[in-house]
């Protein structure tokens, strides 16, 4: 009987028997592992993203704090308030000064002047 190449030996189906088995368990361990890797990776991502969102609100919040403080400052009734307390006012209509031939006059003698 001729041993022809292409036959295979009981020895030589063990070895690729053993060798699918191997293969199959190589592949099945590393599809394992790289299922947990990714699933640690969405987990750790998931933290990160909680973490950002949770700065964002608080950026938020502080700048709602800051509108309104510049909502506050900006208004015509608190800058009258300031206007006040640092001797800010409007003067009466004797303490008004004019440039009139460049000459000052207040009120007062611009009225008794002629025209």
């Amino acid at each position: 009987m001729a041993v022809f190449p292409f036959r295979t030996t009981p020895t030589h189906e063990a070895k690729i028997r053993k060798f699918a088995y191997s293969a199959t368990v190589l592949i099945l361990i590393t599809t394992v592992i790289l299922s947990l890797w990714v699933k640690t990776r969405i987990i750790a991502t998931g933290y990160e993203v909680a973490g950002l969102q949770r700065q964002i609100l608080e950026e938020e919040s502080r700048l709602g704090i800051l509108e309104a403080r510049l909502y506050q400052l900006g208004s015509p009734g608190y800058i009258q308030m300031l206007a006040k307390e640092h001797g800010m006012v409007y003067p009466a209509a004797d303490q008004l000064e004019y440039l009139l031939n460049q000459s000052i006059l207040r009120a007062n003698e611009l009225a008794d002047t002629p025209r």
